[in-house]
C-alpha cells in the first residue's frame, strides 16, 4: 500500500496539498483532474523526482525517500511523456 500524508510542495504560484491518500496494493489506480491541479506534482513526490516537499510518503507501512532500493522494486510510475536516452 501506498500512502500519502499532510504533503505540501509549494511553488510561486502554486501549493499542493494532500491531506491524506492511500493506493490499495494490487490496485490499479488514475488520477484524474483539471490541467493545473497538482496531479504530476503528485506523481513526481512520489517517484522522488521532486524531493523538498513537506509531509510523509509511506510504502507498506515504511517512509519512504526514493534512496531505499528495497522499496524502489515495490513502485512502478508509467508517465504519458517518454524519453529516450542513447549512449554515444
Amino acid at each position: 500500500m501506498l500512502e500519502i500524508r499532510r504533503l505540501i510542495k509549494t511553488y510561486p504560484s502554486f501549493t499542493l496539498k494532500v491531506d491524506h491518500f492511500e493506493i490499495k496494493k494490487g490496485k490499479i489506480t488514475a488520477l484524474v483532474g483539471e490541467n493545473g491541479a497538482g496531479k504530476t506534482t503528485l506523481l513526481r513526490c512520489i517517484t522522488n523526482l521532486i524531493t523538498n516537499y513537506q509531509g510523509d510518503i509511506l510504502v507498506e507501512g515504511e517512509k519512504y525517500t526514493g534512496k531505499e532500493k528495497d522499496i524502489i522494486s515495490k513502485i512502478s510510475f508509467m508517465s504519458e511523456e517518454s524519453t529516450f536516452i542513447q549512449d554515444l
